[in-house]
């Protein structure tokens, strides 16, 4: 993830200045960003942790109740645990996702990274609430299409090699599995997508930011400056 938002962070503030954005980001991460890294990663593996545990005593809540030993107050507290720590675990998940982002832009520490970027989105809810939707639908149309393309393109090459069509049972289930590998293949494309996305949003509001700092010029694209001076009123 630091790799891929670094290079994107490369390219949208000097494009021109680094070649092999990626090895340079692998060397910037193993060199010098490597314990935000870590940090990162431990914070997610104790909630990942945690919510095992809480699985683990709600598969033995059902046990209980299947042995006709049921509490209704037990029962209650451990549903509750696990939506809370679903709830924990998306919330961490998205701050360390955004920490790293700031860490990959800023060069600074997970913590402090953690802390820039919810400051960012605090500031900036709806440029950054209507840039996060529109990316989630491009990813779910997206995803929708591969998937769909996928199965359409491998009905009709069956359907073209009629030796092998006629072998088939059925050709639904040959179909479903195309389509199956398309929205893996589109899962692991668009998760890239979503990431680099949202490192060029948090690079634009950081730039935003730092110019009317510093009273530089602004090196975002066009489009993303008209995006934010039409929903400037909502900050």
């Amino acid at each position: 993830g630091f790799i891929l938002s670094s290079s994107a962070a490369i390219w949208y503030k000097a494009p021109s200045v680094f070649s092999f954005p990626l090895l340079k980001s692998l060397w910037w991460g193993m060199r010098y960003h490597l314990g935000s890294i870590a940090l990162a990663s431990l914070i997610l593996a104790i909630v990942w942790i945690i919510q095992l545990v809480a699985a683990v005593l709600a598969y033995y809540v059902r046990k209980l109740k299947a042995s006709e030993v049921d509490s209704c107050i037990t029962g209650c507290f451990v549903r509750c645990l696990g939506c809370c720590l679903a709830c924990v675990e998306r919330l961490v998940q998205f701050l360390c996702q955004n920490g790293l982002i700031q860490v990959a832009i800023s060069s600074v520490s997970f913590c402090r990274g953690c802390f820039i970027a919810f400051g960012l989105i605090a500031d900036n809810p709806m440029k950054f609430g209507s840039l996060k939707g529109i990316g989630t639908v491009v990813i779910v149309v997206g995803k929708l299409f591969v998937s769909a393309s996928a199965g359409i393109i491998g009905y009709f090459l069956l359907k073209a090699n009629t030796d092998l069509s006629a072998k088939l049972y059925s050709i639904g289930v040959p179909v479903t599995l195309f389509v199956i590998e398309g929205f893996v293949v589109s899962e692991l494309f668009f998760a890239v997508f979503g990431l680099v996305a949202d490192t060029i949003v948090m690079c634009f509001l950081v730039d935003k930011e730092e110019a009317e700092k510093f009273g530089r010029p602004v090196v975002a694209p066009e489009p993303m400056l008209q995006f934010y001076e039409k929903y400037k009123k909502d900050k």
